[in-house]
């Protein structure tokens, strides 16, 4: 059972109502492990707005792990945005995943290794492209990581999470020490944030944790900006989770 939706699921209702007062999303920078195929690099920052196609009616675990705030915007618009389903990999010896991502970046590493151990004045034109084409095939090797992730880690499996995700065209990516908060608040202070912008006709959801705060959200919308038209079509499409859990 597949979704028809793509919910953004947050742990504050106000968050919920600054994204359909500005009708656009903001990038954050998130950090993922990279270590099992690119040791180098244990940590790749990378800026990113999260999505999944969980059916309401399974989405409790979600919920309880990101937030019970959210909001669900129809998939042709995340399609037509290239917000990307993710691919989930597994770590076990002789995976096909895995070994190409290592390959691609262990040879490609390798060889700048050995060119740069060079003195770059001596470089021909060859080995310049070389190393031009070695670099940028560790950029796009970073980028097709950017939308895969562990199938699970432990007692967590993120397969379960159904993750799409859009990363903006000229994202940086930063390779910081560690995955701690400390050093995603620094990341995300400093970024000046990539959007994903909407149409509130292409709302089909939102969804707020019990019934008891409709109401609250209702006041929240009816102090935007938006027209009133534009607040009566999107409080019908209110909906809370406990209501949910009982009727579907």
């Amino acid at each position: 059972m597949i979704a028809n939706s793509l919910f953004h699921f947050t742990k504050e209702m106000k968050t919920i109502v600054e994204i359909i007062r500005g009708k656009k999303f903001l990038a954050s920078y998130n950090i993922e492990d990279i270590k099992d195929f690119h040791p180098e690099k244990r940590f790749v920052a990378i800026p990113m707005i999260c999505f999944c196609d969980i059916p309401l009616k399974l989405i409790d675990d979600h919920t309880n792990s990101f937030g019970k705030f959210g909001i669900g915007l129809n998939k042709d618009w995340g399609i037509k945005n290239l917000i990307n389903p993710l691919l989930y990999r597994i770590d076990q010896e002789g995976s096909m995943l895995e070994k190409a991502l290592k390959v691609l970046f262990s040879e490609n590493s390798e060889m700048i290794k050995q060119l740069e151990a060079i003195n770059t004045i001596e470089l021909d034109q060859f080995q310049k492209s070389t190393l031009f084409l070695a670099d940028n095939s560790i950029d796009q090797a970073i980028r097709i990581s950017a939308f895969t992730k562990p199938y699970s880690n432990g007692n967590r499996k993120y397969y379960n999470e159904r993750e799409w995700r859009f990363v903006p065209e000229n994202a940086q990516f930063i390779f910081p020490e560690d995955n701690g908060q400390a050093v995603r608040e620094i990341l995300n202070q400093d970024y000046s944030r990539a959007s994903l912008s909407f149409d509130l006709n292409e709302i089909e959801h939102v969804i707020v944790s019990e019934t008891a705060e409709i109401d609250s959200f209702i006041a929240l919308i009816k102090d935007t900006p938006l027209t009133e038209d534009e607040k009566y079509k999107l409080i019908q499409k209110v909906n809370s989770l406990d209501k949910i859990k009982k009727d579907f």
